[in-house]
């Protein structure tokens, strides 16, 4: 009698993980496919910040659209159209616009990674519960290495949007978490996602978007060197190779955007005349970790949100080539 029990256990554990990884993927699709906005929380360092967002779903001819809107404190706005995004501060008088590399908030863009996710997470369905006064489906991703951060997430029962999320450290303590207070699914005006500042009153610094997307085999480039991270232990693999004007060093710098399926790390190579004279720096911001090192007459810095470890063993590792 036991052996069947345990097969049947064994079972229904398999089951939930498939459940869960399917969940995910259609979180993915539907993400960019929804019209919907809403406010939420984000708590993240003992703060608790209050933020409104509107979103229109992707279409056969255009790409989503997102506008993000800080309802307290200072007024911040965060656009996202085509590929740019634009941050627009009025309280300093300026705003800032570049390329789009990273994936927008509540979507995890897994849809093709399914594999890799699996690979150095365990994606498991914890049941149900109500969040924004909506049902929707808890899913656990668990890290398999110390490389990582884990995820609990509340799914949208009906239309798969990813309605809260929480950021953990291997023991499972909380680093950062956002989750709705309201939201709808009704269709967005595309005039919601207009600033409400007009663009020609703020002074901005732009990265040249419309070179920012060609990749250094397209683009004129400072120099001819290429980068790489030579040691792949944290499992980062490539996703994009960018060389671009930077609205801050005023310089071109190289950009590399690295990903486990799950979670991103950019790798910003830039001349050291340009760059902070340290020759090692390392900061954190709760679940957000940097390393920056000087190399011949280079600065690497590595950004992301991951262990302080892994954003150390990426930057240490990249090399030219």
């Amino acid at each position: 009698m036991l052996l069947p029990l345990v097969l049947v256990i064994f079972g229904s554990a398999q089951l939930w993980a498939e459940d869960g990884l399917s969940l995910l993927e259609r979180m993915s699709v539907a993400a960019n496919k929804l019209d919907y906005s809403g406010e939420f929380v984000y708590v993240k360092d003992g703060k608790i910040s209050s933020m409104k967002v509107a979103h229109i779903g992707a279409t056969a001819d255009t790409d989503s659209q997102q506008k993000l809107m800080a309802l307290d404190g200072s007024m911040r706005e965060i656009i996202q159209q085509d590929d740019i995004v634009a941050c627009v501060l009025p309280d300093q008088g300026m705003g800032l616009r570049e390329a789009r590399q990273a994936r927008q908030l509540f979507k995890f863009d897994v849809s093709e990674k399914l594999g890799t996710v699996e690979r150095f997470y365990t994606v498991s369905h914890q049941g149900a519960t109500r969040v924004a006064n909506r049902d929707c489906q808890i899913i656990n991703i668990s890290p398999k290495d110390a490389y990582r951060y884990g995820y609990n997430l509340c799914i949208d029962t009906e239309n798969q949007l990813l309605l809260s999320s929480e950021l953990t450290v291997i023991d499972g303590a909380v680093l950062e978490s956002y989750k709705f207070v309201s939201v709808s699914f009704d269709k967005v005006d595309p005039s919601e996602l207009r600033s409400r500042t007009a663009p020609d009153t703020l002074n901005w610094m732009d990265d040249g978007s419309e070179d920012t997307n060609l990749d250094s085999k397209t683009r004129p480039i400072r120099d001819q060197k290429k980068w790489r991270v030579a040691d792949n232990s944290a499992g980062f693999e490539l996703e994009h190779y960018i060389e671009r004007m930077s609205p801050v060093l005023q310089t071109d710098i190289t950009h590399l955007v690295l990903g486990d399926g799950l979670a991103q790390v950019s790798v910003f190579i830039s001349p050291l005349d340009a760059s902070a004279n340290q020759s090692t720096t390392e900061l954190s911001m709760g679940s957000l970790n940097s390393y920056m090192r000087k190399t011949g007459e280079y600065m690497i810095t590595v950004v992301g949100e991951v262990p302080a470890e892994t954003v150390a063993l990426i930057a240490e590792h990249t090399e030219p080539y």
